[in-house]
């Protein structure tokens, strides 16, 4: 399902942040038979470039939507901060 495809790279991507404290930019996403496969660019968190106001601390299913229209895709996700 593209809606849990979605939680657990977000997911990763979190944990990165906190683990490697990184921040990401750019994203090449491709999703394939059922697997997502990424390509998230970023760097190193600079204090003085970066100013994080408020942390994600979990990413949730609740309110957790992904759907195909024909504009392309839209996805909605709610966080825990």
């Amino acid at each position: 399902r593209h809606d849990d495809l979605l939680h657990d790279w977000l997911a990763e991507l979190l944990y990165r942040f906190h683990a490697e404290h990184r921040v990401y930019a750019q994203f090449e996403v491709e999703v394939t038979d059922g697997k997502l496969a990424a390509t998230a660019r970023g760097e190193p968190i600079d204090p003085a470039r970066h100013e994080i106001e408020t942390e994600i601390k979990a990413i949730t299913y609740h309110g957790l939507k992904v759907e195909q229209d024909e504009q392309g895709w839209q996805a909605e996700v709610i966080v825990d901060l």
